[in-house]
């Protein structure tokens, strides 16, 4: 009778401290979930990056966009393609450095700046490493691709 309950003990205790782990693993207030990419569509591609520069350039011709309030530019390093679409158009190669355009700027994506965005974004800085999701888009009247993260994480 009592080794069974040091057996029930022995198995309880383990049990206990698994259901005190916390998944939390990091302290940024991102939750795991927020922590993987969508696979990039036909027309994306899925690349590892390294922020070089944030141009400070401001959106003026809408006041109120997120890119008139935020950076939205920044030069990137290409520091792996991890995937391309079968429609992706773009010029990405590792080692290059391409201008990219954010859709939730490079600033964290707080309530004030996007107060309908269920997914929440840290932002970047200059040496900031990142797994991101890109689109070319060429631009109406030219041949230049634009590139727009739409997701990214970092890493």
């Amino acid at each position: 009778m009592i080794r069974s309950k040091q057996n029930i003990i022995c198995l309880l205790i383990p049990l206990f401290l698994l259901s005190c782990y916390s998944t939390k693993n990091n302290t940024t207030g991102y939750s795991n979930v927020q922590n993987t990419l969508a696979p990039c569509s036909g027309d994306g591609c899925t690349i590892k990056g390294t922020v070089v520069r944030i141009y400070s350039e401001r959106d003026t011709t809408d006041l109120s966009s997120p890119c008139a309030k935020a950076p939205c530019k920044a030069e990137i390093s290409i520091d792996e393609v991890l995937s391309r679409g079968s429609r992706f158009t773009g010029n990405i190669a590792a080692g290059n450095n391409v201008e990219m355009s954010f859709l939730y700027t490079l600033s964290a994506t707080t309530k004030e700046l996007f107060p309908n965005l269920e997914r929440r974004y840290p932002g970047l800085k200059t040496g900031s490493r990142f797994k991101a999701n890109v689109q070319c888009r060429i631009q109406p009247g030219s041949d230049d691709p634009r590139y727009i993260v739409y997701e990214y994480i970092l890493l």
